[in-house]
């Protein structure tokens, strides 16, 4: 198999500021369920292009965009050959695009029904008292039975680190670097979080979600994949988020239990998490509401479609600019479906129930606009519609309402080549053995009150650094880019470090995600 030099710009780096370190709590009220692992992916993927590549000069197949000039630099070319050797390819890993396959993973689906199983005993709710000074309009929602938001640990409780302090190289500085009068909105799903060993405060999953989310400079980010009933869980990631930054500044609100949906199965039911940097960001209350979230789908009472996993919004405002936004996230209907529904001729390899959800993401557009005075919305989530189906989020459905696909028909990075390497710069989800797979992660926005940069205006932005800057992380190369310290990060479990086989990707998409994150930004 052939393997491509992974190339990256270099940009400024951007600085911290240090607050006094604070750390944060999510609290929840319901029983534990088990939980079915959707993962989904595919085998058939034979080369990998992410975000910062360029095409190998001798391959007169492929041509990169020549509107963008390209800092080549290869990542430890060595270190991918000796992985190679150890995860050799098969023919089925040319399979084009047509025919991929969804990918189960029973494995990972019985180890995470096993890890709920065993945090369902430990179900009180923990209340820890609340310092946050945090003055924005919502603070009533902290008494609100139904909030699951954050709430602050004593800041001398004694706790050893998370993590040790981040690393930043030229590379990660130009994947994530942000202009300073921008606002970065974010999702990433993190596969099959809380209630296990793989949400312990101290381990390896932690420290890199939180990393991640800090070095990509995120304001606003949804987690989705939360395990149903879990979602305290996420305060572990917010305590290390803080004391990374040495702040108090990330706080968060996790969707209530009771907004899930009462016809899904337990193994279908999930929550989603919402974080945001109070540095930078304030709450701000939807009208006619005493609190600055909601769901949206749970039942046929504000939608046409009920969706599996209700989706999740929130309403902020900016503190600087003082610019009002709804972020909705959402992990919709599971691919694996399709042959137990009606598959809907217009979209091939879709079940019905995927389709319908994503098309009603242009009604949750219009349900959020009612509830917030017409603010500009922005969507990140896994809709699990695939890469040859991304036209469904350029229909008259979302134009016609003004909501505008962040990277559109896909035509700036496409390249000429085979089917599934066409696509690669836009596919989110990780393959089962190598590369990534699908586009199922998708940013959706609507323009009200804010300028919200797409593709195509971002390389033509003002500022070259940012031209350059992807819409995704690239966590396949994460222990070779600099996103991540691989002895750091597998020392944080020793049963973890004595069974590592060196298949850097397997473990990253085992350990920490099956899917990258993504993220958009506007001006503030």
């Amino acid at each position: 198999m052939k393997k491509k030099n992974f190339k990256w710009w270099i940009v400024l780096p951007f600085t911290v500021t240090a607050l006094p370190l604070v750390a944060a709590a999510c609290n929840q009220n319901s029983s534990n369920e088990k939980k079915e692992n959707d993962s989904r992916a595919d085998d058939g993927k034979k080369t990998i292009t992410t975000p910062g590549n360029s095409i190998k000069d001798n391959d007169p197949t492929k041509t990169p965009k020549k509107d963008l000039p390209i800092i080549d630099r290869d990542i430890e070319k060595n270190s991918e050959n000796k992985e190679n050797q150890k995860s050799p390819t098969t023919d089925e890993d040319n399979e084009n695009l047509g025919s991929k396959k969804e990918d189960s993973d029973d494995k990972n689906s019985d180890e995470s029904d096993e890890n709920n199983n065993s945090s369902e005993e430990n179900n009180d709710e923990e209340t820890i008292p609340n310092d946050d000074n945090n003055n924005d309009s919502s603070k009533d929602e902290n008494n609100n039975s139904n909030n699951e938001s954050i709430k602050r640990e004593d800041q001398n409780s004694g706790s050893k680190p998370l993590i040790e302090k981040p690393k930043f190289n030229s590379q990660i500085e130009e994947m994530f670097y942000k202009p300073e009068n921008l606002i970065r909105v974010g999702h990433w799903n993190i596969l099959n979080y809380g209630g296990g060993e793989l949400s312990d405060k101290n381990g390896p999953k932690v420290a890199a979600i939180s990393e991640l989310i800090y070095k990509s400079q995120q304001d606003v980010i949804g987690l989705t994949e939360i395990n149903y009933n879990q979602g305290k869980d996420v305060k572990n990631i917010v305590d290390a988020l803080n004391e990374l930054s040495n702040s108090s500044s990330y706080d968060c609100i996790v969707q209530p239990v009771d907004d899930a949906n009462k016809t899904s199965s337990k193994a279908t039911k999930e929550q989603i998490a919402i974080i945001y940097n109070t540095n930078k960001i304030k709450k701000k209350n939807f009208k006619n509401y005493n609190k600055n979230y909601q769901s949206y789908g749970n039942d046929k009472t504000n939608s046409g479609v009920s969706f599996k996993r209700p989706l999740f919004a929130a309403f902020f405002e900016t503190i600087k600019g003082n610019k009002p936004f709804v972020s909705i996230f959402g992990h919709l209907d599971s691919p694996g479906k399709a042959s137990e529904e009606a598959s809907q001729n217009e979209y091939k390899s879709q079940g019905a129930q995927e389709v319908k959800e994503a098309l009603d993401i242009a009604n949750a557009f219009k349900y959020y606009e009612q509830l917030s005075d017409n603010a500009s919305i922005i969507f990140g989530g896994d809709t699990n519609i695939k890469t040859k189906n991304n036209r469904l989020f350029n229909t008259d459905e979302f134009t016609s309402k003004g909501i505008k696909n962040y990277y559109g028909s896909m035509s700036n990075f496409k390249v000429k080549g085979k089917p599934t390497e066409q696509y690669e710069f836009y596919e989110t989800s990780l393959g089962r053995n190598k590369g990534y797979s699908e586009a199922y992660d998708k940013l959706l926005f609507k323009e009200h009150n804010l300028n919200i940069i797409d593709e195509n205006e971002k390389i033509k932005y003002n500022d070259e650094r940012y031209q350059k800057v992807s819409f995704k992380a690239d966590i396949i190369n994460g222990f070779k880019n600099g996103i991540w310290d691989k002895k750091h990060i597998l020392n944080l479990n020793p049963k973890f470090a004595k069974d590592f086989n060196g298949n850097e990707f397997s473990f990253i998409r085992s350990k920490i995600s099956d899917h990258t994150m993504v993220y958009i930004d506007f001006e503030d």
